[in-house]
């Protein structure tokens, strides 16, 4: 049953509810209700907007953690020590616009006065949830290529400082790669665009699923992109480096009767203790151009060295 005003409950240990916006019930009192407000709207991060949720909620159900997950955005954020047996789930949506499923755990079972203070508090939580989601997305089309999915340059520019600054004040590892396809502008011209974007988008989930957690993946423009490798060492990034050209060079890739094989020439570098962002990302690049001229599909770490 999916209404403004109501919630399905299953009668079992898992009690899983799909709920719409509720009118906000005269319970909570006035001044409490608009000071939980004033606390849910207090910042438009969606983790710092779900904790203030969770620490409000917890005090009148107790025992619980939490977990939110929203699949467009890729997020799961969780909240308290652990799991547990029982627990409570709703499908979360406001006209239609699927915000994202909040499960709550514990130990014991969720009773009927619990359930309506979950769900009261729900209600408070959908417009400041709505919004930092909104805002998140809106982050997220500003620093993200919408064909590959990864970082666009703007986003890469901001990261390269933030980290190179990290790497210098802490005297850490920072590696950077810089991978150009080969011969792409033969393949837009063979195969066509749409075929060209393909591969493009081919390379880069490569890239992702090569990458380790905390590496970040840039569509630096064209058929270029480029790989911040935080706590990386020289050694190390030569390693991912020819981990993703291998992959690459795997691909297989339909196009009509043929089948579109591309490949990667990389260029790597790590940072210096004099380097800017620009002559990091310049000795890069100039090792990638070397990487060009030896052949293609090799990586180059150091002027000279041969593929």
């Amino acid at each position: 049953m999916n209404n403004t005003n109501s919630a399905q409950r299953l009668k079992s240990i898992t009690t899983t509810s799909s709920i719409e916006p509720i009118a906000k019930p005269s319970i909570i009192p006035t001044q409490r209700a608009a000071s939980l407000l004033q606390t849910l709207h207090r910042s438009l991060e969606i983790d710092a907007t779900l904790n203030a949720f969770y620490q409000e909620l917890s005090r009148v159900v107790e025992g619980c953690s939490m977990t939110f997950n929203n699949n467009e955005l890729n997020l799961c954020i969780e909240q308290g020590p652990h799991r547990a047996q029982h627990e409570c789930t709703y499908n979360l949506r406001e006209h239609q616009q699927e915000l994202g499923r909040m499960t709550l755990h514990r130990h014991r079972r969720f009773n009927a006065a619990e359930l309506a203070n979950i769900e009261l508090y729900l209600s408070y939580l959908y417009q400041p949830l709505r919004n930092a989601i909104a805002y998140q997305k809106a982050l997220r089309s500003a620093l993200v290529d919408p064909l590959t999915n990864v970082g666009n340059r703007k986003s890469f520019s901001d990261n390269l400082e933030r980290e190179l600054q990290l790497s210098i004040r802490y005297q850490i590892d920072l590696s950077l790669l810089v991978i150009d396809l080969d011969h792409f502008k033969q393949i837009n011209d063979q195969y066509g665009h749409s075929h060209g974007d393909q591969v493009l988008q081919a390379v880069a989930t490569v890239l992702k699923e090569t990458s380790r957690r905390t590496d970040m993946v840039f569509r630096y423009g064209g058929e270029e992109f480029v790989i911040l490798l935080p706590k990386t060492p020289l050694n190390g990034a030569i390693v991912i480096a020819e981990r993703m050209r291998g992959t690459i060079s795997l691909l297989h890739i339909p196009a009509g009767t043929q089948t579109i094989r591309p490949t990667a020439s990389i260029g790597v570098a790590s940072a210096r203790g004099t380097d800017s962002a620009t002559s990091l990302f310049d000795r890069a690049d100039a090792n990638l151009y070397q990487a060009k001229e030896k052949g293609r599909n090799c990586v180059i770490s150091a002027p000279q060295e041969a593929c």
